[in-house]
């Protein structure tokens, strides 16, 4: 068995840190040097193992102040996952609001897609239906399936409408933090009640956007399926490093 690197090593172990909640989101990180003292490395490996984790969004580095577990409602991170824009490149701040939200058994597709067990009586989800608008115009609406295992309550307390990620209140009220998603893309048509939530003729082709959301040991957390009206936006993905 080919043995990993050691900063690959060192990167998994503050992982551990972090789902074991030894760091919040939020918190600041101990020092390189004691860091480095912790996991018995030297600086260059710790550094490595810390890159990493700032590429992938899951810690950030604040120049002059230390490296920071990542907030997703943070203004730095506000637009992480969310990839529409204006069709001149522009960022706006999405507005959600709540459509509904109820508890049901889990279908075949949907458990495993989120690796619940297929049993007899059904594992449960919470099933939410959401409208997302920018600049006050309805651009799409999202249907979200999240295990209920993972946010107990949610049926009693539901999330407030706003801007606030739901990634943010993920983290920030149930500990679950997503640090990758999977895309599909493709066109339909927009058919009765996503017509009148969107504000579009039946008919109106629509990019419909298929999502499976990870937490940390790629467990997958959340499905969404956004259908959105992409009229005066587009649908936006970058690669690659800015350095």
């Amino acid at each position: 068995m080919t043995r990993l690197p050691l900063y690959k090593e060192v990167k998994n172990r503050i992982v551990e840190g972090l789902i074991a909640g030894e760091w919040r989101p939020g918190d600041v990180m101990p020092s390189e040097p004691r860091l480095a003292k912790h996991y018995g490395v030297g600086i260059n490996t710790l550094r490595a193992a810390l890159s990493e984790l700032v590429a992938a969004n899951i810690l950030l580095r604040r120049q002059g102040k230390g490296t920071f577990v990542s907030l997703h409602a943070s203004a730095q991170n506000i637009y992480s996952f969310f990839n529409l824009v204006r069709a001149d490149g522009i960022r706006e701040l999405p507005a959600r609001r709540m459509l509904s939200l109820r508890k049901v058994a889990a279908d075949n597709r949907t458990a495993d897609l989120l690796q619940l067990p297929r049993t007899r009586t059904g594992s449960t989800v919470f099933r939410m239906k959401i409208q997302i608008t920018l600049s006050g115009t309805p651009v799409a609406v999202s249907e979200i399936a999240v295990p209920t295992a993972l946010f107990p309550g949610l049926e009693r307390r539901g999330f407030e409408d706003g801007s606030v990620s739901l990634y943010g209140l993920y983290q920030e009220s149930y500990g679950v933090t997503i640090i990758r998603t999977r895309d599909m893309l493709g066109a339909v048509k927009a058919q009765g009640a996503d017509a009148q939530v969107l504000a579009v003729r039946t008919g109106e082709p629509l990019l419909e956007i298929t999502r499976v959301a990870y937490t940390f040991n790629a467990r997958p957390v959340e499905i969404r399926t956004t259908r959105a009206h992409t009229g005066n936006y587009r649908y936006l993905v970058e690669h690659g490093s800015s350095v």
